[in-house]
């Protein structure tokens, strides 16, 4: 194996343990016998050497075991995982088979469907299901950028209070209409928000004021670019607020 120049750093890339939407679920630091691995790097890893198979079973078994209370809530989301060029050359040839046996159309790609689904189809264990997910997502996998990074903390940034135009109220309207946004939880790693009403409700009541908060705006523009969102644009999303607020200067 090639190892970077000395003094540089290697390239980013997936560290094929977990997909993004399990690994953004992560805070707290993972210990293995590689050491301490930071959440932030199953989605940028940039150490010298890819971890070996046996190091990233090992993380795998317990980031599961971690989330076991949090487990009905990953279970019904969407993989967000897509078939990109090449991803057969990446897999084994056992699993390639479990792949292509997968009852996967135009209509339901494979991102669309939930892990409990794609666990049942594949008929191997849950941390087989993970593996397997991660090392597709690694084959188009782009790891947040250090300066996106550090661009996402500003979304934290409230500012001075903005006056409510009937402009911002028309966006507020289409916002607090997209479907998924009602179910968007106050804790939410993009689009948190200080309430325990649904979002929509919120961001309608939000208007009915002379003015919002300064971050207000950024959160609704946010919101209405998400919803046009693909699979692979949204995990991306997810990774880089995920490396903003888990990242070992936060203390997550």
């Amino acid at each position: 194996m090639s190892t970077p120049e000395e003094g540089k750093p290697a390239l980013a890339r997936h560290a094929q343990v977990v997909p993004a939407f399990v690994a953004v679920d992560i805070c707290r630091p993972l210990e293995s016998w590689v050491g301490t691995i930071q959440p932030v790097e199953l989605l940028r890893w940039q150490r010298n050497g890819d971890l070996t198979e046996s190091a990233r079973r090992e993380l795998r078994n317990n980031i599961v075991k971690r989330t076991r209370v949090r487990a009905e809530r990953l279970w019904s989301k969407p993989v967000g995982v897509s078939l990109a060029d090449g991803w057969r050359e990446r897999l084994t040839s056992l699993e390639r088979k479990r792949i292509e046996q997968l009852h996967l159309t135009s209509a339901r790609p494979l991102e669309t469907w939930t892990l409990r689904e794609v666990k049942e189809a594949l008929r191997v264990p849950l941390e087989q299901t993970l593996g397997l997910l991660a090392k597709l997502e690694a084959v188009y996998w782009e790891p947040p950028l250090a300066s996106q990074v550090r661009a996402s903390a500003e979304h934290l940034e409230c500012g001075p209070p903005v006056q409510v135009t009937s402009e911002l109220q028309d966006l507020a309207a289409t916002v607090s209409q997209l479907p998924w946004v009602g179910k968007v939880s106050p804790l939410d790693l993009r689009f948190g928000f200080p309430a325990n009403t649904p979002l929509a409700d919120w961001i309608r009541e939000q208007v009915t004021k002379p003015t919002v908060p300064g971050s207000f705006p950024a959160l609704l523009e946010r919101l209405l670019a998400a919803d046009t969102f693909t699979a692979e644009e949204e995990a991306r999303d997810l990774a880089i607020h995920a490396a903003r607020d888990c990242a070992p200067r936060t203390g997550c």
